[in-house]
């Protein structure tokens, strides 16, 4: 209500034929409350995680599309960034925490998404590519097979990743995206 107030005030001012000073004055103000509403979450989640991390890559500085294979601190540094989230994940599992282990699944998808943004890698393409292979893993009539822990196996309808091509698709977006 509060939004919808600035937004008539703003248009008010524009009718009036008020300097766009007040105009910015009022558009600064009524993103703010957007920003701290609610309503900035719903924006963020039509973001995927990929693109999330890379805005969080670029306001910080961090390694976008760097070289292949990365150097040895920038690869050290990510496996480490991994397997201390994965840690995390172990121990709020063993404890039973459903928040801890919220928080360490995010942070995991967060350090993933960092290394594939660092190694220069559009992960939602690669990633595409292997739901796809692994929805051939279903049987003829659609239904998984299933090991005895779960896991699902490989049907005779199986088709591999192809990886290879993904990576190719990935590197597209990439030099689209920074003319790399």
């Amino acid at each position: 209500i509060k939004a919808a107030s600035i937004i008539v005030d703003v248009v008010a001012l524009v009718l009036k034929g008020k300097k766009p000073f007040y105009l910015h004055k009022l558009l600064t103000q009524l993103l703010t409350k957007i920003l701290r509403s609610k309503l900035w979450h719903i924006v963020a989640e039509l973001q995927s995680s990929w693109d999330q991390v890379l805005e969080f890559h670029r306001a910080t500085g961090a390694t976008i599309n760097g070289q292949w294979p990365p150097t040895e601190a920038e690869a050290r540094l990510r496996l480490g960034l991994i397997f201390e989230e994965l840690q995390e994940l172990r121990d709020a599992l063993v404890s039973g925490d459903i928040i801890e282990t919220a928080d360490a699944l995010a942070d995991l998808d967060y350090v993933v998404n960092g290394a594939a943004i660092a190694f220069g890698l559009h992960l939602p393409t690669i990633t595409t590519e292997v739901h796809r292979s692994n929805m051939t893993k279903l049987d003829f009539d659609g239904t998984p097979i299933l090991r005895e822990d779960g896991k699902i196996l490989k049907s005779v309808l199986y088709e591999p990743p192809l990886i290879q091509e993904a990576i190719k698709r990935s590197n597209g977006v990439l030099e689209r995206m920074f003319g790399a």
